[in-house]
């Protein structure tokens, strides 16, 4: 009988999106050996994430790889807004202004694919040395004695398929890992933070797709948000004349299917999504249709962030808000970034192991402040008007992100 294969690292991150990917370049470039598995299949990388904020493009420069994705993306220096006049007939336009308001490297929101967003954290992470598993799903974590306290056992769905085909023993497709630290990057239904007991709840649910239109709509290149009377339209440029459509959605609009893989079938989901109907009297044409979805979102915070000073959560696996905020794959990247160092410092003995109790201190307050700008814009969303968006979002996305 083969035994289980066992590793040691010091550090496994469990999750490859934009918050474990930044976690792994960082922690990598200061020379800690660091383990990365990932459920999805390798290739897949197409999720919710649409654009990066300026205080994330710092984040970036100071890992020498901001140039390389705002080549890649669109520059969005502008917002306007829309709503639906008395009669509900027309839309009423606000002139545009400056979406950042405050002086920065970068004075402008990043709209960019998150092929190329966790494209260019890949390049960076692999440039030291950090390659990922992927297939690969926790079974068990607890802690142990000795210099790597953290044992988390391993499933590899890969060998499960090939297992099938070829009668393997189901020990060839576990391992074990014993770590000095883990980090949880994986996502709103966190498999650790279920494991620390740490709940959170879903209250929203949001329609998104990226497509490319034809349309006498004017404002495509800038950031929109329309109030009209079939609902909320959030529209955001993307790079080679692509769009990303938010709408906020309720249960009775939520279509059979939550998946698509025919583009006529993705089109259907966009009208479900009410993006048509939302931008008339203008005219919407959906030439393609790259991706579409339904999520839902709570906008809620964790109770902890971390479990003994060994097991630590980042992003959306300790908060969730709605997408209106614009924040969720920088909050989560900001959460990475303000945690590698620290556990390299730890590990190199620079700092005490009590320097790891500032991540929640600090990162808890970032995070509180955004839910409640988030539940603020909901609101002014739901039941404020258009202009009342704008001026909140000019000022306290401009704060937030810098």
């Amino acid at each position: 009988m083969p035994s289980v294969s066992v590793c040691y690292v010091d550090v496994l991150i469990i999750g490859a999106g934009p918050s474990g990917l930044m976690a792994a370049q960082a922690l990598g470039r200061l020379g800690v050996q660091v383990k990365v598995v990932e459920r999805r299949e390798d290739g897949t990388l197409y999720g919710h994430a649409d654009g990066l904020q300026p205080r994330t493009l710092e984040i970036w420069n100071s890992y020498g790889i901001a140039d390389q994705i705002v080549s890649k993306g669109a520059a969005v220096n502008a917002i306007v807004t829309y709503a639906s006049s008395p009669d509900g007939k027309v839309l009423l336009r606000s002139n545009p202004e400056k979406n950042i308001i405050v002086k920065t490297r970068y004075p402008f929101e990043l709209g960019v694919s998150i092929n190329d967003i966790e494209g260019t954290l890949r390049f960076a992470m692999k440039d030291s040395g950090t390659t990922i598993e992927h297939e690969t799903i926790p079974t068990s974590i607890e802690m142990v004695s000795g210099n790597y306290p953290v044992k988390i056992m391993l499933k590899h769905t890969q060998h499960t398929k090939v297992q099938q085909s070829q009668r393997m023993s189901s020990e060839e497709c576990v391992s074990t890992t014993y770590a000095k630290f883990v980090i949880g990057a994986d996502g709103a239904y966190s498999w650790i933070r279920r494991n620390l007991n740490i709940a959170m709840h879903e209250e929203y649910i949001w329609g998104v797709a990226d497509v490319l239109v034809e349309t006498d709509f004017p404002d495509v290149r800038l950031k929109a948000v329309i109030q009209a009377s079939s609902g909320t339209l959030i529209v955001i440029p993307r790079e080679h004349d692509k769009l990303r459509l938010y709408v906020q959605l309720s249960m009775k609009d939520i279509p059979t299917k939550l998946r698509f893989t025919s583009s006529e079938d993705q089109r259907d989901n966009c009208e479900a999504l009410r993006a048509r109907k939302a931008l008339l009297p203008y005219v919407v044409e959906y030439k393609k249709v790259f991706w579409s979805t339904i999520f839902s979102v709570g906008q809620r915070v964790a109770t902890r962030f971390s479990y003994a000073n060994r097991i630590f959560i980042v992003g959306d696996a300790c908060h969730t808000h709605s997408p209106k905020a614009a924040q969720g794959a920088n909050a989560a990247m900001g959460d990475s970034h303000n945690l590698a160092w620290k556990i390299a410092y730890v590990l190199r003995k620079w700092g005490k192991p009590s320097l790891l109790d500032t991540y929640e201190e600090e990162r808890r307050k970032f995070a509180d402040e955004l839910i409640e700008f988030d539940t603020e814009i909901s609101n002014i969303i739901n039941k404020g008007s258009a202009a009342d968006y704008k001026k909140l979002g000019l000022l306290v996305i401009s704060c937030i992100c810098i």
